[in-house]
């Protein structure tokens, strides 16, 4: 669920699309795509994000199952280098730990080689699509090569941008997750 629209402040949808997953018993963690190209400016967005969760506890109560990601594929972050984009994803972190919640990093594959080893878990999109129903060989072969990859068991991979959710008009992304993430998360602060 998308809480911070950079800039633009909160999302309007954030609010209630994690009412609805609570509602709809669907686990659920949160993102923010982030435009910090400083440690200053990522350890302010990730305290906006923390602010935005903060008041929606006060008004609902919900869990987040997933971590809370920052999202690192603005194309100016990118040409910061792997030694910029660690410091930003360090600071960010420090700030989403330290008030409870655990960090993950969403990065387009691509990219991946900026983050690897970064120590925290992992959710990696592809420009490449797949229908899991029809293509289920190929999306099974290139989850489990992004989890090796990674070499974390911390591992979600978005494999389609063009997915469909029954109720939701429109096309919607789709996410592979290993159990253990899940498992991990919920152990470790629940």
């Amino acid at each position: 669920v998308r809480v911070l629209e950079a800039s633009a402040g909160e999302d309007d949808y954030g609010k209630a699309n994690l009412k609805g997953c609570e509602a709809n018993n669907l686990s659920a963690g949160c993102y923010w795509f982030s435009y910090a190209l400083t440690k200053e400016e990522a350890e302010q967005e990730a305290q906006r994000v923390v602010d935005i969760l903060d008041s929606y506890k006060q008004e609902f109560d919900f869990k987040l199952e997933y971590p809370v990601f920052i999202d690192i594929e603005w194309s100016k972050q990118v040409n910061l280098g792997s030694t910029a984009i660690r410091e930003i994803i360090d600071a960010a972190a420090k700030v989403i730990e330290n008030h409870g919640y655990t960090f993950g990093v969403y990065i387009n594959s691509g990219n991946y080689e900026m983050v690897k080893g970064c120590g925290y878990p992992l959710w990696m999109t592809s420009s490449e699509s797949y229908n899991r129903e029809t293509d289920f060989d190929k999306f099974k072969q290139d989850s489990f090569s992004v989890i090796y990859k990674t070499n974390s068991e911390k591992a979600m991979w978005q494999y389609s941008q063009n997915g469909h959710i029954d109720g939701i008009s429109g096309p919607v992304d789709i996410n592979y997750a290993t159990s253990t993430l899940k498992n991990k998360i919920i152990q470790s602060e629940y």
